[in-house]
């Protein structure tokens, strides 16, 4: 069995991290902001994201070329359509790992921020540190 983190009353108040759990800033006092993780999250998701815009770029090449059948440009374009949605996708979803303790970090949905987006927190309670990510916008 896990055991759960001690020293923040927010972080003792379930044993189910898991789930849709609300976080506002103003409860993570002691806690200091790992940007350095926030970065090594977005990053593992560079090569996705070049494959995404290298299909789209083929698709638009054979169209406006006409180098080969349409029927190619379509599919390479829904190739790097749904390549770029998977990303987002498992994005939304994925658990970063802490580059201080290497441990796998908790989220919550943040409870205090803008009604027009959704802001997700990352927290390592065992080295005292947290970042935030934007993950859906207004609209």
């Amino acid at each position: 069995m896990e055991s759960q983190p001690t020293g923040h009353p927010i972080l003792l108040s379930s044993g189910d991290f898991a789930g849709r759990q609300e976080l506002a800033l103003a409860q993570l006092t002691g806690f200091e902001e790992d940007l350095a993780s926030a970065r090594a999250f977005e990053r593992r998701y560079l090569p996705i994201a070049v494959l995404t815009v290298l299909l789209a770029g083929a698709a638009f090449y054979i169209f406006f070329t006409e180098k080969a059948s349409v029927w190619v440009g379509v599919v390479l374009f829904m190739a790097g359509w749904l390549t770029g949605l998977g990303a987002v996708v498992h994005a939304r979803f994925a658990t970063p790992t802490s580059l201080v303790s290497g441990q796998p970090m908790l989220r919550f949905r943040r409870s205090d921020g803008s009604n027009e987006e959704t802001e997700q927190i990352y927290v390592c309670p065992d080295s005292r540190t947290y970042f935030r990510r934007v993950t859906s916008g207004p609209g």
